[in-house]
């Protein structure tokens, strides 16, 4: 017979016969089925916590009977998406043997069982991990005129960083500005002024994550005119921050843009010629790509920065492997009037400022003027047929 209904009283009694007939039944017994425990009481961590360690401990109740338990992490709601999904467990605690992602949203129930089987699940509780890391990254800023000219500059924060200048993180300070050419650029927003002429790149040091940060933009048009475009990516933007606000330096009243929600922003108002970045926040990279420029691929040699210039311009080059590098500047006959580098590189991006200075320490003329960059594997890649050559056109006025 059976099975028998969980949790139900019976009545049972017997009786007996034999070829002379039946006994009378016997008094009556009775009994009642076991039922499966009821559900457990989620103790920790709590429905709606916040900044739990990565390598939480899951403690739960322990209800009348239960004899094993079934505990479920998951990424939705659902339960379909298991972090864990274990029915093994004879305890009221469990720890996490591999970590939980930083800064996500889990899910976790938990069950218990007897020799009468699995009782129902408790309602779910959910909980978010804390961040870990630091701040590393860098915002890409793209920045055009009505006519041709157009650059993209980058701010970040880094654990790297110092207030001033760092080559490491490929900030170089630029040359002094050039009246009628198009330039934009990083510069202090108050003194001390430690960031000289100012920057394409400039990296503030990570402090925390509510740290507030302040950059400063500045620009100007070339043979172009206003309206400039500024535009980004707020996507990126909103995964690594609070917010992100763009506006002018009267407070915000001709310019107040939120980066982490429009993508963009054109600026008709030719008196102002630059811009506050306000950044609210700092947060290490979880799910999105990191945006920062990585070194390219093979071997590049840029366009000087600015061309045309006066007094000086910079020139910028990598290499993905180590490599013997040299960098000569000619004139229009192809004479070699300067030499900037001769001498074996590390994998990385470098620059060079050139200010117009030939061999003998002379100031050379105005006109044009190439730089030639010739690279080749070094080591023990060195004779291995890739050799790179590139040459840049330069125009310097005075």
């Amino acid at each position: 017979m059976g099975p028998l209904l969980n949790s139900t009283t019976y009545y049972w009694h017997v009786s007996a016969k034999n070829d002379s007939g039946t006994s009378n039944y016997s008094p009556y017994r009775r009994f009642t089925t076991l039922f499966p425990p009821a559900a457990p009481a989620l103790v920790r961590p709590y429905d709606g916590s916040v900044d739990v360690t990565t390598t939480p401990t899951f403690i739960w109740s322990q209800p009348s009977g239960a004899a094993g338990y079934q505990l479920q992490v998951s990424r939705d709601s659902l339960f379909t998406n298991f972090f864990s999904n274990d029915s093994g467990l004879t305890g009221t605690s469990w720890v996490v043997g591999r970590e939980l992602g930083a800064y996500r949203k889990y899910f976790w129930r938990v069950r218990a069982k007897n020799t009468a089987g699995w009782g129902v699940f408790a309602p779910p509780a959910s909980f978010r991990t804390m961040r870990v890391g630091a701040a590393n990254w860098a915002i890409p800023l793209a920045v055009s005129e009505t006519g041709p000219a157009r650059d993209t500059v980058y701010f970040g924060i880094s654990p790297q960083a110092t207030a001033g200048i760092d080559p490491a993180l490929g900030e170089y300070e630029l040359p002094p500005i050039t009246s009628g050419f198009f330039d934009a650029r990083f510069v202090d927003v108050h003194a001390p002024y430690v960031i000289g002429e100012g920057l394409r790149v400039n990296c503030l040091p990570f402090t925390g994550y509510g740290q507030v940060d302040t950059f400063k933009v500045r620009f100007q048009p070339g043979s172009g005119t206003y309206p400039l475009r500024f535009a980004w990516q707020p996507g990126y933007i909103r995964q690594i921050c609070d917010s992100l606000v763009l506006i002018d330096e009267f407070g915000g009243i001709v310019v107040h843009r939120r980066m982490d929600i429009d993508s963009s922003l054109s600026l008709s108002n030719s008196s102002i010629s630059s811009l506050l970045l306000v950044l609210y926040g700092a947060f290490p990279i979880l799910d999105v790509k990191p945006l920062v420029r990585g070194v390219p691929r093979g071997y590049v040699l840029s366009q000087n920065y600015p061309n045309p210039f006066n007094p000086s311009t910079r020139i910028q080059f990598s290499t993905e492997r180590s490599s013997r590098i040299r960098i000569a500047i000619f004139d229009v006959l192809g004479r070699e009037v300067a030499t900037l580098a001769d001498a074996d590189f590390f994998p990385g991006v470098y620059s060079f400022s050139w200010s117009g200075v030939g061999k003998g320490s002379e100031h050379l003329p105005s006109g044009i003027y190439y730089a030639r960059m010739v690279a080749e594997p070094a080591g023990n890649d060195r004779g291995d047929g890739s050799r790179y050559v590139a040459t840049i056109k330069m125009v310097m006025l005075k």
